[in-house]
């Protein structure tokens, strides 16, 4: 630096390198200086550590490594954009600017915020585990889609007709509630009710076919006033959070009340559900009962681990029913 004209002489320097020949090489020094850092490519696909990528889009990218290639995924959707550093990051930018999970481009009008379902953590307080139930904080925004899974929830809970979706009343209700909610006709909730059933299912079968512990079941067969027999089977478990559960996993009609199509239709549920380890079947005190029973416990002998005690506890007795007997020979 020169103190009399405050011109550096550093680019002097350098030229006069370059005209003295300094070495084989002086010259690409020099072009390696033109040229800008950020568009060399790296020597390997694996990214240097410690490398701090200076565009801003980078924090909305992640590297991952992908059939031995460096690629940069989108941390919204997931979806694989570019390659390498030498690709640029227009693609990148494009990409955010359609993506449809990148928050500025789902609702650009006001949004309104909920707390969503509060979740049970445990704390340890002086060695002692307390639960806590933490709620989050969201954005809402109306969906089509998860409203009629709800409203095919209600229908299936409050057990209500599917012609209820077409009464005056819930329509005036919905309009003012939200208008934006297209009505379904009876026909589309019938289809969303057994679409909500066979996720269910699936959920229920899948925790079956994980669960360690034994399986109960309780029966009944009656005949309707149209002189038509069914049998509801119901299966009561306990989760990995020792919570207590019961679901009705067969409401079908049979042939007859006699023992050997109890035992059948009980012995297909379970071979449909996955189930193999069983603990009790409740019963009434009908005879019939008694054969069903019977029969159930000889296939479960076969399955490996059906039953404890080589099946000698599985019948039990209903015992409302037995006290609804005792009760009544009582008051003769």
């Amino acid at each position: 630096m020169d103190h009399l004209t405050g011109e550096s002489d550093i680019p002097d320097q350098v030229g006069s390198s370059a005209a003295c020949g300094g070495g084989p090489h002086s010259g690409e020094e020099v072009a390696q200086h033109d040229t800008p850092i950020s568009s060399v490519p790296p020597q390997e696909d694996v990214p240097t550590k410690g490398k701090k990528k200076r565009s801003w889009l980078w924090s909305h990218f992640e590297e991952i490594i992908k059939d031995g290639e460096v690629r940069a995924k989108c941390t919204y959707c997931n979806g694989d954009v570019c390659g390498k550093s030498k690709s640029g990051t227009t693609v990148m930018k494009n990409h955010l600017l359609r993506c449809k999970e990148y928050p500025p481009n789902i609702n650009k009008s006001q949004t309104f915020l909920k707390f969503s379902k509060s979740e049970q953590t445990h704390a340890s307080v002086d060695d002692d585990l307390v639960a806590e139930k933490r709620s989050k904080l969201e954005v809402w925004k109306f969906k089509q889609d998860e409203t009629r899974k709800a409203l095919a929830k209600m229908i299936i809970m409050d057990e209500l007709p599917f012609r209820f979706v077409e009464r005056e009343g819930f329509r005036y209700f919905m309009s003012v509630a939200q208008p934006n909610f297209i009505f379904p006709s009876r026909w589309t909730v019938a289809r969303d009710c057994y679409q909500a059933y066979l996720e269910e299912k699936k959920n229920i079968k899948s925790f079956f076919s994980k669960c360690s512990s034994r399986i109960s079941l309780t029966t009944d067969t009656w005949t309707s006033c149209q002189n038509l027999n069914y049998m509801c089977l119901t299966a009561h478990f306990i989760d990995h959070d020792w919570n207590l559960h019961k679901k009705i996993i067969n409401f079908c009609q049979i042939s007859g009340h006699s023992g050997e199509v109890i035992g059948k239709e009980v012995e297909k549920c379970l071979l449909e559900w996955g189930i193999t380890r069983v603990m009790t079947i409740t019963v009434d005190n009908a005879s019939s009962n008694d054969v069903g029973v019977e029969y159930v416990r000889k296939r479960l002998q076969r399955w490996k681990d059906g039953t404890v005690l080589n099946g000698k506890f599985v019948h039990m007795r209903c015992a409302s029913h037995v006290l609804n007997l005792t009760v009544r020979e009582g008051l003769k």
